[in-house]
């Protein structure tokens, strides 16, 4: 996959969370230590640590790439998520993307709402 094709992918991604960031948001946020960039060629994911007050957790919070090549991440960001002292795991993705990971453990927890805010109800 080329760089460009990675690029798109990403920005589909940013898409698919609700255009709350752009590429240039992403990149400053991994280079602040904020969120943190996976990469093993053809699959790429970014993550986050988020702290609440009784747990610590790893947001698998973009993904995108091809799907094995993805997966093939899973071990090395769980691990660091460990010491890191991350006791789940949450991630954002189609449907598809659950059906891949379930063999792993994964599984759908809630569901996700938006709405716009117009001024009025």
């Amino acid at each position: 996959m080329t760089d460009d094709e990675k690029l798109h992918r990403l920005e589909l991604s940013l898409a698919q969370c609700g255009n709350t960031h752009t590429v240039a948001d992403v990149h400053d946020l991994v280079r602040q230590q904020k969120a943190r960039f996976w990469t093993n060629g053809d699959g790429c994911i970014v993550t986050e640590i988020n702290r609440y007050p009784q747990l610590s957790a790893v947001h698998y919070w973009l993904i995108f790439g091809e799907l094995q090549a993805c997966l093939a991440l899973e071990d090395t960001i769980n691990a660091y998520a460990l010491e890191e002292r991350c006791s789940i795991a949450t991630a954002n993705g189609r449907p598809g993307w659950l059906r891949a990971a379930a063999p792993t453990g994964w599984k759908l927890h809630g569901y996700s709402f938006y709405k716009e805010l117009t001024g009025g109800r």
